[in-house]
């Protein structure tokens, strides 16, 4: 039992930061690392079932329980519409994901939909990982670099990964020769965990299938770098349509002109836009990047290009 205010496991387990969480009757259920674990929030309480012996503080930590709920949300409400969603989605909280892990769900997550992501991890932790049993269910560990590294591509790509299937096992055997990878971005700046993750080596990509988008969603959900920003379509329809004061109104329609708004944005374009919502958010401007995404995500729909953004008049 934890004791938690401002937790709402369905906001937090349903915004798109993780892909391998299932409800039922009021109870989630998940994997952390290689444990099972059943979970259940009421009137500030925490109910954990399953694992062992210290598996509340892993879920203090996964939780991020001990972040400075009230502080984080006094600095990124910014505007009125960040006030509304604040109010709105009340218990929304970003989760430390294991960095490992991350980093494949967001490799698959490139040009893909949730259910799809939902789909090729499930597929790739019963096919490589280890099975685990509890109250007559059966779920899976997320497999191990050794075991995707080891694994043929013919393999993985029957876990309908697709052409992500070689970039899995090439950062899995990246990660096998540098352990300290992810030590290493921990220990970075932003910017230095960012030129780390995306960067290149002998002329070669260091982890392979990892632009600023995903590096940007590595970051934030693993690698405690909370002014990470990543921005997909749904973002930039979120920003271009009320925040184009902030990245400039100009450069909105020159960046209208060039992409349409599309589902990509070349580096440069992301780093400025990136850039600029890091400035206005601040050192949470991660935590207003969720709480925006999972607006726009529960919105049902890409909301057409507005003329003039509403923080400007």
């Amino acid at each position: 039992m934890i004791k938690s205010h401002d937790l709402n496991l369905d906001h937090t387990l349903l915004s798109g930061q993780v892909f391998r969480w299932k409800k039922k009757n009021d109870v989630w259920t998940g994997v952390i690392e290689k444990t099972l674990v059943r979970l259940s929030y009421d009137h500030d309480v925490l109910e954990v079932r399953g694992g062992e012996r210290g598996i509340e503080k892993r879920i203090r930590r996964y939780f991020r329980i001990d972040d400075s709920y009230e502080s984080i949300m006094r600095s990124i409400n910014t505007d009125r519409l960040m006030s509304t969603v604040l109010r709105n989605l009340r218990g929304l909280r970003l989760i430390r994901q294991d960095p490992w892990e991350c980093t494949v769900s967001y490799i698959c997550a490139t040009n893909s939909n949730i259910p799809s992501i939902v789909n090729m991890i499930e597929n790739l932790s019963r096919r490589f990982g280890e099975q685990l049993e509890s109250e007559g269910e059966t779920f899976h560990s997320f497999p191990s670099p050794a075991r995707i590294a080891a694994a043929d591509v013919h393999a993985l790509t029957e876990c309908k990964v697709g052409y992500r299937a070689p970039f899995i096992k090439a950062t899995a055997t990246s990660i096998l020769k540098d352990e300290t990878i992810f030590s290493r971005v921990l220990n970075e700046s932003y910017q230095g965990g960012m030129d780390i993750l995306v960067g290149k080596e002998l002329g070669k990509k260091t982890l392979a299938g990892i632009g600023p988008k995903v590096a940007d969603c590595i970051l934030l959900f693993s690698l405690e770098k909370m002014q990470a920003f990543p921005i997909d379509t749904w973002m930039l329809r979120t920003i271009v349509n009320n925040y184009s004061v902030v990245i400039g109104e100009e450069y909105v329609l020159s960046l209208g002109a060039k992409s349409q708004f599309g589902s990509s944005l070349p580096p440069r374009d992301y780093a400025r836009i990136s850039m600029k919502m890091r400035q206005y958010f601040g050192r949470f401007a991660g935590y207003a990047q969720e709480f925006l995404y999972y607006h726009s995500r529960k919105e049902g729909k890409l909301i057409p290009i507005q003329k003039k953004s509403p923080l400007s008049g």
